[in-house]
């Protein structure tokens, strides 16, 4: 009786291991949640508005356009939690400093930028990213980190806000983001 007793506890102990050595790592892209997953990857923006909103208006209201930037912006997320930024030459997005023929694009070939993703209670009980969700850059050459808030977010499409930021007269500042996988 003896034996059998050890014999049937070392068959637990080696089952457990191999399934407990067998599950998949935290940073394992297949363990995480689907909308991990569906962030990673190349998003590109088709189009950008920014807004202002005068100290004293209420927050509800949608404020007025400062201008509006179409594509030329793009984000690589990859399962490491680095990323890239990338930008396209000629483009409403490029600065006098872009280099590279009118249409390429040249993107941080050094992932040294990490993104955080800040889910939100709901969207974990429903397990999409809405409102109450964020995602934050953050990259060496960044003042600070960039904050987005997630407003929809399908296989294809992706729609994000940057934080309102208030300047020192008390209007408030923020830009609108459509996103499309590539």
């Amino acid at each position: 009786m003896k034996k059998q007793s050890l014999y049937a506890l070392a068959v637990t102990f080696l089952l457990l291991n191999s399934v407990l050595g067998c599950s998949p790592k935290a940073d394992d892209p297949q363990a995480q949640p689907a909308y991990v997953k569906a962030l990673l990857g190349r998003w590109e923006v088709t189009e950008a508005t920014v807004y202002k909103r005068a100290a004293g208006e209420a927050d509800g209201t949608l404020g007025r356009i400062l201008g509006t930037f179409r594509s030329g912006l793009a984000y690589v997320f990859y399962d490491n939690k680095s990323y890239d930024g990338c930008i396209q030459s000629g483009s409403d997005w490029d600065n006098a400093g872009q280099s590279g023929a009118a249409g390429t694009w040249t993107c941080s070939t050094n992932k040294t930028g990490r993104w955080e993703l800040t889910v939100g209670k709901e969207s974990a009980k429903s397990g999409d990213l809405d409102d109450d969700s964020f995602i934050t850059l953050n990259a060496p050459d960044l003042k600070e980190p960039q904050v987005y808030k997630f407003y929809g977010m399908d296989e294809k499409n992706l729609l994000l806000a940057t934080l309102g930021k208030k300047d020192i007269s008390g209007d408030e500042t923020w830009m609108s983001l459509k996103l499309v996988k590539k």
